[in-house]
């Protein structure tokens, strides 16, 4: 609930609000190595004072915003199934999802120029907005070699509305992942694992049809991890990202991170890790994002964590039955996380 007086006008402006939060869970387990599960749920958005109140905010002189009192209540679902599936005798794994998530009266800003050369922004609700993912993979093992493969693809598509002057556009933004790999391991020996990961990105609009662009990066991988005698292990791992030129991105991005660690065993069931480790040795790792919008396209360059040393100590435990077995070789503890070079953004 919400009052406002507007003295300048002799009007007074009152919301009341009802917020409706469902929620809809569905899990189906069809054996103990295959299950299904749905979910559903809404939420909704309400408009700030700030956004409601029709008072124009001068703070910038040339970005000023406006609110709008008409604004309603903006309200956004989610949909979202999964399958996995695991086979023991072949140890092949599968799984595979879908997301997809909608808006209404989603709040956004209607920016014109006035007569002045000012930037007028004022907020409006706009609908049509909608926002698809799927992903999926399977690893198993390669019949008669000592290898496993494995195949990962992911898609997302997003249809964003905007408005410009007045005129009311759309923003499609499709992005495909297709990254096929290997892992060859022997076990109380090595873990070694390859990641060949490309990424396909277009992006559209229906108001500035000459900021369209589409290109390919790709993102490799690679991680080692070699299990030496006196309980020592030693690993590396590498991830590289190429991403080309393309109109109105003139200059390429590519980075290569290295990173590697030494760690010891103790204590007798091995399950404290004494560990030193560096990342990020050649100190490339920078941040860097394209966004196109209906009428602007712009490339960012960020800061994050670049090249440190670490000295950790990791307790491995666990409760249960299985906290009773025999203790896990270093192998079999790679093989339970999956192993693969560290992705880093």
């Amino acid at each position: 609930m919400f009052h406002q007086d507007d003295l300048v006008r002799n009007k007074n402006y009152d919301y009341n609000r009802i917020n409706v939060f469902p929620t809809v869970r569905f899990n189906y387990k069809f054996d103990q190595f295959r299950r299904f599960n749905f979910s559903y749920n809404g939420s909704t958005r309400q408009p700030s004072i700030t956004q409601l109140q029709p008072v124009q905010d001068n703070s910038n002189p040339l970005e000023v915003y406006v609110g709008n009192p008409d604004l309603k209540i903006g309200y956004t679902q989610n949909f979202n199934i999964g399958y996995f599936s695991y086979k023991v005798l072949s140890a092949r794994s599968l799984y595979a999802g879908a997301s997809f998530s909608n808006s209404f009266n989603n709040i956004a800003l209607n920016t014109s120029i006035d007569a002045l050369g000012r930037s007028v922004n004022q907020y409006v609700n706009l609908n049509g907005g909608y926002n698809a993912n799927m992903y999926g993979g399977i690893n198993t093992k390669i019949p008669k070699t000592p290898l496993e493969g494995k195949l990962n693809v992911g898609g997302n598509y997003a249809h964003t509305p905007n408005i410009t002057n007045n005129i009311t556009g759309f923003t499609d933004a499709l992005s495909l992942t297709f990254t096929p790999g290997l892992t060859f391991a022997k076990e109380e020996k090595f873990f070694t694992t390859l990641d060949l990961g490309t990424v396909f990105s277009k992006t559209t609009n229906t108001i500035q049809t000459a900021r369209n662009i589409q290109y390919m990066s790709f993102t490799p991988s690679a991680s080692v991890e070699i299990y030496l005698p006196y309980n020592l292990e030693f690993g590396t791992d590498a991830d590289y990202q190429y991403t080309p030129p393309v109109a109105p991105y003139k200059t390429s991005f590519q980075r290569f991170i290295w990173g590697a660690y030494l760690s010891y065993n103790i204590l007798p069931k091995k399950n404290l890790e004494l560990k030193a480790s560096i990342n990020d040795i050649l100190n490339q790792n920078k941040g860097y994002e394209r966004t196109t919008t209906n009428n602007t396209n712009t490339e960012r360059y960020f800061q994050t964590l670049g090249r440190y040393w670490m000295l950790s100590a990791v307790w491995n435990f666990s409760t249960g039955p299985m906290a009773q077995s025999k203790p896990k070789s270093n192998y079999s503890r790679q093989r339970m996380r999956g192993g693969g070079g560290r992705r880093r953004h």
